[in-house]
């Protein structure tokens, strides 16, 4: 099993690699750049062999990869904490962060290659990945152990004077930009309003409270798009 460690310069986790190593693994250290992610992931599928990814924020637990390794089930992971408890995400796909592909997975995504909403961000490729393959009935397996993700989250909602300001905009405004964070999965979005004239409408559409996976209300996505 290829223990694959995606990361960008000077955001590497100093508990991340010493981790993986203690298991007797060695991972392949991955520069990340811009959008390069999601062509990484389906390189690995590609590649026709089983791999985990670990993100560069998270920190594997002693036994963790062998379990992986050895379990039969097609796509495997280990949960971690986001904004909240993984348990209060309801989120029905696996993270990232510490997750197991078999090889044999290349034709479920496949189609993802020409797909550019896919290709165009790293931004929350988990929750892409994740909805596209429980659209081919997949389903993730979650290991006991949960591991651990050392990431700061900043302030879960903008903050008053930033709405004060988006909401000063004159009605002219050719590019006002709408922000907030889901209550639930803490995914930040945003909302591009453009050629507001003075015969639109002054008021700012309100932000949701949850985004369009946690709301299960696919229609969001027609508004809002995940922050880059």
């Amino acid at each position: 099993m290829r223990v694959v460690v995606p990361h960008v310069e000077g955001m590497l986790h100093h508990r991340v690699v010493p981790a993986i190593e203690r298991q007797d693994y060695w991972p392949e250290m991955v520069a990340m750049s811009g959008a390069r992610y999601p062509s990484l992931l389906l390189e690995l599928f590609k590649a026709g062999d089983d791999f985990c990814i670990i993100e560069q924020d998270i920190e594997s637990r002693s036994g963790t990869l062998d379990e992986l390794r050895d379990c039969p089930e097609p796509w495997c992971f280990n949960a971690y904490a986001l904004a909240m408890p993984f348990e209060e995400t309801f989120i029905p796909y696996a993270p990232l962060g510490h997750t197991r592909f078999r090889a044999g997975l290349w034709d479920k995504v496949r189609a993802l290659a020409d797909d550019p909403q896919w290709l165009e961000t790293w931004v929350s490729r988990d929750a892409y990945l994740g909805w596209h393959l429980l659209s081919q009935g997949m389903k993730p397996h979650r290991h006991s152990c949960d591991v651990m993700h050392h990431h700061a989250y900043r302030e879960r909602h903008p903050s008053e004077d930033e709405w004060t300001r988006i909401q000063a905009l004159p009605p002219t405004a050719t590019d006002c930009l709408l922000i907030f964070q889901c209550d639930r999965c803490g995914t930040v979005l945003r909302r591009q309003e453009r050629e507001r004239t003075l015969h639109q409408p002054t008021t700012l559409p309100v932000a949701p409270t949850m985004c369009p996976i946690c709301a299960d209300d696919p229609s969001l996505w027609d508004d809002w798009r995940m922050d880059l």
